[in-house]
């Protein structure tokens, strides 16, 4: 059965969105990040930080813009990542190293020294150095100097040394980090169901039913082969507090005749007793079938009340 598929339209204003998202989250979070990382810097937490802050923003601009390509807002998080990271890089070129260079290079006359002979003389420096002046200089450099890993557990450790090759890695990896949180963030948001007809997102799934854990293959191989009804004949509403296959739908009150968005879900209780639920299948269903399958539900009180709250769709299920 055909499954629910992205329509990958991008409205202008969803295109502005994430185009002002972009700019403000690598700015903002660049900034911050750069700000809090003089005081203390955690290597692995601070990219996931940075990139589930940024992600975060981009979804909510994707949800706002109402786009729909996953592949568009994906991208628009990789470029988000390589804002954040290169802001963090550019304002301590900007505002570090610059100072430390006029320090370091004037000491007490420091203050004598306008800012255009510094960049002057530090551009000439970075050139002698690397090759390159400015912001790629200044990089170029730092990389060439290294970089100094410190523990922060309360166990302590070896301080790990890094050389430019080093350096240039750990860069790379906390850019991919950041960038693939945030294209990860923004492609999912992109990729939730959305109601063409009704040019809105659907609403939070409701709960249809449940098919029997013991029973799951058989009930997949009965949706992936196209016998829906044989399918939803193993669904019933019995309750079930261990592990469990879950059925839910998503409808758009507001345009009743529109697609019934359907959801299959494994649920899991470990030994604590805490759940965990993961996506299986999901695809659509018109009006008129998917009130067919409800009413196949065991439990007549829940099926009739699910009849009623789902009324509007077309199409099949994945």
């Amino acid at each position: 059965m055909k499954k629910y598929r992205a329509s990958g339209r991008v409205p202008l204003v969803g295109l502005i969105a994430m185009l002002l998202g972009t700019i403000i989250a690598s700015l903002v979070v660049g900034g911050l990040a750069f700000a809090v990382s003089h005081l203390i810097y955690l290597i692995v937490f601070f990219s996931l930080i940075m990139g589930f802050i940024g992600g975060g923003i981009l979804a909510w601009a994707v949800r706002r813009g109402k786009v729909r390509s996953p592949i568009l807002a994906g991208l628009f998080g990789l470029i988000m990542g390589l804002g954040i990271i290169g802001t963090v890089h550019f304002l301590d070129y900007y505002i570090t190293d610059r100072n430390d260079y006029r320090e370091v290079v004037y000491g007490k006359s420091a203050q004598n020294v306008s800012q255009e002979q510094v960049d002057k003389d530090m551009n000439d420096f970075l050139m002698e150095q690397t090759g390159s002046t400015g912001f790629i200089g200044d990089l170029k450099f730092n990389a060439s100097r290294g970089m100094t890993i410190t523990p922060t557990s309360p166990s302590g450790g070896s301080n790990m040394d890094l050389d430019e090759k080093g350096t240039v890695i750990y860069w790379s990896i906390e850019l991919l980090a950041v960038a693939l949180i945030c294209a990860g963030l923004g492609f999912a948001a992109a990729r939730q169901p959305f109601n063409e007809e009704a040019d809105e997102w659907y609403p939070v799934p409701r709960y249809v039913g449940r098919a029997d854990w013991k029973s799951r293959k058989d009930f997949y191989k009965l949706l992936k082969s196209g016998d829906v009804n044989g399918a939803f004949k193993m669904v019933n509403n019995a309750p079930n507090n261990g592990n469990r296959v879950d059925v839910v739908a998503q409808y758009t009150p507001s345009v009743p005749q529109s697609d019934v968005i359907v959801t299959i879900k494994e649920t899991r209780v470990n030994r604590r007793r805490r759940q965990t639920s993961a996506t299986k299948m999901r695809g659509v269903l018109s009006t008129q079938e998917f009130n067919d399958l409800v009413r196949m539900v065991s439990g007549t009180q829940t099926a009739q009340s699910s009849v009623v709250q789902f009324s509007g769709a077309g199409g099949s299920l994945e």
